[in-house]
């Protein structure tokens, strides 16, 4: 959020000197203000922001920062009551909105924190962190599925996996051009810490290995789906409604997967 531009977009609007003057108070007492902020020192940047609103009562950016300072200090309901005069001033500004959502998410208002969201999200839909927010949300109040079908909820979708698909795209390409000896010596050192090292650190080390692994694939196969989507119907009247033929393709796939695992099982 760039609020020196804003704040300076909102000053070219003065007329007269006086005007001009008060402009210039108020920007510096915000300079003040984010100093303070840097330093941590939030009351004292929450000062500066309320002598500045006396000069400046309508710049939404000064609302903005003074609710992000607010929140800093767990003040939420106030933080809540700067961001909605931030909106209240400039509807389309979406960061108001977004810190607004992530005020309401922290306070367990679940559902009101999801319109904030959509809301900043109507204003910049390439927001990718308030996409997996809102997601996130709508799955932990059990409405996900719910509302998929929504256009705004399926462009958020959209987002998410291809910023996952990103992300592990990079991972692959790190791991296939790094020197084949960095990965040996990578791949030694885990040996050695899993053969050799403390209990607890051996068990935390195979149960995060375990995560990371188990959660790529999940998404990965979840990219997968979503990318060939307009393909799932054909693929279900394959496997699942070609008769007789749908039974012995599942017994064979669980009398291989109950030979894979008797394997592992005994050698393992």
């Amino acid at each position: 959020m760039n609020h020196e531009q804003d704040f300076f977009e909102q000053c070219s609007h003065n007329r007269t000197d006086q005007e001009l003057s008060n402009a210039k108070k108020a920007f510096l007492l915000v300079q003040e203000g984010a100093v303070f902020a840097v330093a941590r020192d939030y009351t004292q940047a929450i000062a500066s922001y309320d002598k500045a609103l006396e000069i400046q009562p309508n710049n939404f950016s000064i609302w903005d920062v003074r609710g992000d300072a607010l929140r800093k200090l767990s003040r939420y309901e106030e933080a809540i009551a700067s961001y909605d005069q931030a909106i209240a001033i400039k509807p389309d500004y979406p960061y108001s909105w977004w810190s607004r959502g992530d005020v309401l998410e922290r306070l367990g208002r679940y559902e009101e924190a999801i319109v904030s969201y959509e809301q900043a999200l109507k204003v910049q839909p390439d927001l990718h962190r308030v996409a997996f927010k809102k997601s996130l949300l709508l799955i932990k109040t059990g409405k996900f599925f719910n509302s998929i079908d929504q256009p705004e909820n399926l462009w958020s979708i959209k987002i998410i996996l291809n910023k996952i698909g990103f992300y592990l795209n990079l991972l692959l390409r790190l791991i296939f051009t790094t020197p084949i000896k960095y990965l040996l010596l990578f791949f030694i050192t885990l040996t050695v810490v899993l053969t050799y090292g403390e209990k607890s650190l051996v068990e935390a080390i195979k149960q995060g290995l375990s995560i990371i692994f188990s959660t790529a694939v999940f998404l990965l196969i979840a990219r997968e789906l979503w990318t060939r989507r307009s393909k799932i119907n054909f693929v279900y009247k394959i496997y699942f409604c070609s008769g007789i033929l749908s039974y012995f393709r599942a017994f064979l796939i669980a009398c291989i997967t109950i030979f894979i695992g008797s394997i592992i099982y005994i050698y393992a």
